[in-house]
Parts: structure tokens; C-alpha cells; sequence
């Protein structure tokens, strides 16, 4: 089966996040799993529906595993203005743009020394 690059990463992001709560005893107590929300950003009817699919084939065993990952999905509006979508927003933006343009000096604001420059805060000001 051929996966999508999104579908992909996400299954990467499922494992460690259950790997890292069961390392701390996270994952379950003596009633059995313990279930945990994790936030996803909704981006229309169709691309939801795929997106809940692939979450919960991952987390009915189609992982490195193959272990039940006790993962519930919560699609939420960016209207919401959540601080942790905010949070990957802010990460993700610039490593995308650095794959899709590795040889931009700019990417998202970020001069080649490496620096924010004033047009990234001014970019994203309304946002934070």
C-alpha cells in the first residue's frame, strides 16, 4: 500500500507520542487504557474524513507495532484559535518551505544567516 506523505508522518508522530506515554506509565492504569485526545486540525469535509480514517486504521494496529494505540481524534476549526495548532503552524511552515524550496535564501521570514527578519513578524503578528 502507498502512503501518502501526510498519512506517513502522521503515523510516525502516533507511535512516538504512544511510545513516549507508555515510557512515563501514561498509556493505562489498573481500569485498563487510558484514552487521550489528540487535536487535529480540520480542513474540509472530504480531507476530514480521509484524516479520520487513516488516524484510526493507524491506531487499530496498522503501525510499527501493530498494537491498539489508545488515540481518539478531535477535528477542530482553526476559528478555535488553539495554541498548540498555533504552536505547529509556526514549526511546521518553515520546514515545509525549506523542502519545497531548499535553495531560497528566505524562507518564511528567516534570513539566510539564519535570523527573524521584521517581515516574518509582520507576517504573522494577526496570528499569534
Amino acid at each position: 500500500m502507498r502512503f501518502s506523505d501526510y498519512i506517513l508522518s502522521m503515523r510516525f508522530c502516533l507511535e512516538r507520542i504512544f511510545y513516549s506515554l507508555r515510557r512515563l506509565g501514561q498509556t493505562s492504569d489498573a481500569e485498563g487504557p487510558v484514552l487521550t485526545h489528540v487535536l487535529c486540525e480540520s480542513r474540509g469535509r472530504n480531507e476530514d474524513a480521509d484524516l479520520e480514517l487513516a488516524f484510526r486504521r493507524i491506531c487499530g494496529g496498522d503501525n510499527f507495532g501493530n498494537i491498539h494505540l489508545p488515540f481518539e481524534p478531535v477535528l477542530t476549526d482553526k476559528k478555535n484559535n488553539s495554541i498548540g495548532l498555533q504552536l505547529a503552524d509556526l514549526v511546521a511552515r518553515p520546514i515545509g518551505l525549506k523542502q519545497l524550496r531548499p535553495v531560497s535564501p528566505i524562507v518564511h521570514g528567516m534570513s539566510s544567516s539564519g535570523s527573524w527578519t521584521a517581515t516574518h513578524w509582520a507576517a504573522t503578528s494577526d496570528t499569534v
